[in-house]
């Protein structure tokens, strides 16, 4: 996360009431999805990541330095860079008939084809 002018890493621990719960789930645990269930639905208000205007999303090839000029001009309060999906958890959320969350899919290298076949 970047704020002020500081970078900041958080860390997300689960408790061992969501693990008793089932709360844990392959959808709740990927970053992009902590993100919202932590910070921007309940603290931000953000309900909407794909429509909200307080939210702008940066293609995963743009480095750590472009989100910090973003954010030293003024244009956004806070950035918050996130590690890629890893093809596993791609793989576990096509499984069980899940889908990504908004704007988490950016994957390099670019396919040439929209097809993209998973065998089973």
């Amino acid at each position: 996360m970047y704020l002020d002018g500081n970078f900041y890493a958080l860390f997300y621990k689960h408790s061992i009431d969501e693990f008793l719960s089932g709360k844990v789930s392959i959808l709740n645990n990927l970053d992009a999805q902590i993100l919202y269930n932590t910070v921007l639905h309940p603290i931000l208000g953000i309900e909407d990541l794909r429509n909200d205007e307080r939210i702008e999303y940066i293609p995963g090839k743009q480095s750590i330095t472009a989100i910090k000029q973003i954010i030293d001009e003024g244009e956004f309060e806070v950035g918050f860079m996130l590690y890629p999906s890893d093809i596993s958890e791609i793989k576990a959320l096509a499984d069980n008939n899940l889908i990504m969350p908004p704007k988490s899919t950016y994957i390099e290298p670019k396919f040439r084809s929209g097809l993209i076949v998973y065998e089973l």
